[in-house]
């Protein structure tokens, strides 16, 4: 009897699903996908642990799989400073960023006031 199982036919899961291995429909983006059998997941919950880190409760979307997991987010290095900076937040330059670049910017803002013009 080679037959799908009971959970493929209640779960109509044939083909790859069903030896977990799920197919992204055509257009759909998936997040993240389970590092088990690589279907997507959902998003439960999630904590900011600190401002640059939080971790992030995820959940398999495979019935026939069922894992649950925690995913850390951490931001690593910045690509574009910001032009509101927190001085307690260091998240280094990317090492594709002009340095003298975004340094030019940083003084030339500092001569400048919210309206574009001159300091006083």
């Amino acid at each position: 009897m080679s037959g799908p199982t009971f959970l493929q036919r209640l779960f109509g899961l044939n083909g790859p699903a069903a030896i977990g291995k799920l197919e992204r429909p055509q257009g759909q983006r998936w997040g993240r996908v389970c590092p088990h059998c690589k279907g997507p997941s959902t998003i439960r919950s999630s904590q900011q642990v600190t401002p640059s880190y939080s971790e992030i409760l995820r959940i398999c979307a495979n019935p026939l799989c069922g894992h649950v997991w925690i995913d850390s987010v951490e931001a690593v290095r910045t690509l574009s400073p910001s032009a509101i900076p927190d001085p307690e937040i260091h998240i280094p330059l990317s090492q594709h960023v002009r340095r003298d670049g975004v340094i030019a910017v940083m003084k030339q803002s500092e001569q400048l006031d919210i309206f574009g013009g001159d300091k006083p």
